[in-house]
C-alpha cells in the first residue's frame, strides 16, 4: 500500500465516497464532460471557422473534417501511453485528474486562438484526454463492479458520452446564436470545475479496502472468501486470485495445451497483447465498437452542412438535428442490463438490423420540403436506437472474454494488465473511428454527394454486424460456462 495512504488520515464519507455508486457516477460525469466538450464546438465551427479564423467558405469541409481526424488520431496515440499507466501502480484518480487537465488546456486553447493551427492544437488535446477518461473510466468499472452486473454498469457509464454528444451540439449551437463564442466556453468550464470536484472526492476500492482493514483488523486476517467482505471487495480479490494464478489447478489442462504452443516473437515480448489479438471475440467487440462509432462520428461534418445547404438551417437548427441521434443514445444503461440477461450477440445484432436500413434509407431525403424534414429526423432518429443497442453489449462482451483468457492463462495474463491493455487498444480503435468517420464521410460527402455517404454508411455498418453475428458471445452465461467446462 501507498505510503500516502499509511500517512494520512482516514478520509471523510469513506463508505459513500467509495461505493460503487459514486465511482460510476463520477466515470459518468467524467466521460460526459469531455464529450460535451467534443460536441459542444461542432455547430460552431463552421461559423467560428469564418468568422474568427478567417478561413474561406470553400475550404470549411476541410477544416471541419481535419480537426475531427486530428481528435481521433491523438486518441490513438494516447491510449497507448494510457493503457500502460492504467497498467501499473499509478493512481486511477491520478490520471483521471491529468485528463481532465489536459480537457481544461483545450478548452482555453479554443476559446482564445483563433488561428486554426490553433484550432488543430486544441482539438488534439481533446483526443488526448479522452483517451485518458474514457479508458479510466471503463477500467474503474471493471475495479468496482461484480461481473454479473458489468454489462449494465458499462451502459451506464457509456450512456455519459452519448448525454455528452446529445446535449453538446444543440446547446453549443444555441449559446453561439443567444450569446456569442466565449458563452459556450464559459458553460464548458462550469461543467469541468464540477467535474473536477467528483473526481477529487472519488476514493478507488484499493483505498477503500486498506481503511477497511484498518477499522477492522481481524478482516485483514481473514480469507479472500471470508463472509464479512463486502461484494465489491470480494470481487476484486477474486480478480487479483485469478491473476495470481491461484484457481489454475482445474483450468490445468487449458495452460498446458496454451504451453505447447510455440512462441512467437510477439508472443514472448507482448504475451498479454498477444493473447489479446488471438481472441476472436475480442476482435469482434472491438471492431464491432468501431464500426459504431465510426458511424456516430461519420455525421459530424456533412450532417451540418446537408441540413444547411438542402433546408438552409442555421448553427441552432443543426445542433438540434443531432438530438435525432443523441437522444437515442441514453438507451445505454437498458441495453447494457438487456445484454447481461439475453446475451451481448443477440441485443447488438438487433441494433444493426434497426440501423442498416434506417442508413440506407437516408439516401431518399433529397430536396426541400416538410414530408423530407420529418423523414430525415424519423429515420437519423431509428439509426440512433439502433447504433444505442451495439456499444454497450459488446463493451460488456470485451470484459467477460478478458476475463475468461485471464481464468485460462493465469501463469501469463495479469488481470490488472490485461485490462489495460484490452481497453487501450478498445480505445484506441475508438480514437481511429473518430478519425476515420468524419474523414471518409467528408470525403464522400464532398466528391459524391449525400446519397452516396450513407448508402456507403450502411455497407459499412452491415460489414460490421457480420463480425459480430460470427464472433460475439452468444449468451449471458457463455464466459461462465467456457470457464467451467474449459472449451
Amino acid at each position: 500500500m501507498p505510503a500516502s495512504l499509511s500517512a494520512s488520515k482516514r478520509p471523510r464519507f469513506l463508505t459513500f465516497r467509495s461505493s460503487k455508486w459514486f465511482i460510476c457516477s463520477t466515470a459518468f460525469i467524467a466521460v460526459f464532460t469531455d464529450s460535451f466538450l467534443y460536441g459542444a464546438i461542432v455547430p460552431v465551427l463552421p461559423f467560428s471557422l469564418i468568422d474568427r479564423s478567417g478561413v474561406s467558405p470553400e475550404n470549411v469541409q476541410f477544416w471541419l473534417s481535419a480537426l475531427l481526424v486530428v481528435f481521433g488520431l491523438a486518441v490513438v496515440m494516447g491510449s497507448p501511453l494510457s493503457g500502460w499507466a492504467a497498467s501499473r501502480d499509478v493512481p486511477r484518480k491520478t490520471q483521471f485528474l491529468f485528463g481532465l487537465g489536459i480537457a481544461f488546456i483545450s478548452t482555453m486553447l479554443f476559446c482564445f486562438g483563433q488561428a486554426p493551427w490553433m484550432m488543430v492544437t486544441a482539438r488534439a488535446a481533446q483526443g488526448f484526454s479522452a483517451s485518458t477518461v474514457y479508458l479510466i473510466s471503463l477500467v474503474l468499472v471493471a475495479d468496482s463492479i461484480p461481473s454479473s452486473e458489468i454489462g449494465s454498469w458499462t451502459g451506464m457509464v457509456i450512456s455519459g458520452m452519448n448525454l455528452g454528444l446529445l446535449t453538446g451540439p444543440p446547446l453549443g449551437g444555441l449559446i453561439y446564436d443567444k450569446a456569442g463564442y466565449y458563452a459556450v466556453f464559459e458553460t464548458i468550464l462550469v461543467i469541468i470545475a464540477f467535474d473536477f470536484f467528483l473526481r477529487l472526492s472519488m476514493i478507488e476500492k484499493q483505498s477503500a479496502m486498506y481503511w477497511a482493514r484498518q477499522d477492522d483488523p481481524e478482516a485483514a486476517s481473514e480469507e479472500p472468501t471470508g463472509k464479512s467482505k463486502s461484494r465489491e471487495e470480494d470481487h476484486f480479490s477474486r480478480t487479483r486470485i485469478i491473476a495470481a494464478g491461484e484457481e489454475n489447478q482445474e483450468r490445468a489442462p487449458l495452460v498446458r495445451q496454451t504451453s505447447k504452443r510455440p512462441k512467437s516473437r510477439l508472443a514472448s515480448t507482448f504475451p498479454t497483447m498477444h493473447i489479446l489479438l488471438h481472441s476472436p471475440r475480442v476482435l469482434a467487440a472491438i471492431g464491432g465498437s468501431f464500426t459504431q462509432t465510426m458511424l456516430v462520428t461519420a455525421f459530424d461534418p456533412i450532417l451540418p452542412l446537408f441540413v444547411h445547404r438542402t433546408f438552409g438551417w442555421g448553427p441552432t437548427g443543426s445542433g438540434l438535428m443531432f438530438l435525432t441521434i443523441g437522444v437515442p443514445s441514453l438507451l445505454g444503461g437498458l441495453t447494457g442490463k438487456l445484454a447481461d440477461v439475453y446475451g451481448p450477440k443477440l441485443i447488438s445484432l438487433v441494433g444493426f438490423a434497426i440501423t442498416i436500413p434506417s442508413l440506407a434509407a437516408l439516401s431518399a431525403v433529397t430536396h426541400k420540403t416538410t414530408f423530407m424534414e420529418v423523414l430525415l429526423c424519423v429515420l437519423l432518429t431509428l439509426s440512433g436506437i439502433g447504433l444505442s443497442f451495439v456499444l454497450a453489449p459488446l463493451t460488456s462482451d470485451l470484459y467477460g472474454e478478458v476475463t475468461l483468457l485471464a481464468q485460462q492463462n493465469p501463469d501469463v495474463l495479469d488481470v490488472r494488465v490485461a485490462f489495460a491493455q484490452a481497453y487501450a487498444m478498445y480505445n484506441a480503435m475508438m480514437g481511429l473511428a473518430c478519425a476515420v468517420g468524419p474523414a471518409l464521410a467528408g470525403f464522400l460527402y464532398k466528391t459524391m454527394g449525400w446519397q452516396v455517404t450513407v448508402a456507403f454508411l450502411a455497407l459499412l455498418c452491415a460489414l460490421g454486424g457480420l463480425l459480430v453475428f460470427r464472433f460475439t458471445g452468444s449468451s449471458p452465461g457463455t464466459h461462465e460456462e467456457e470457464a467451467e467446462t474449459g472449451v
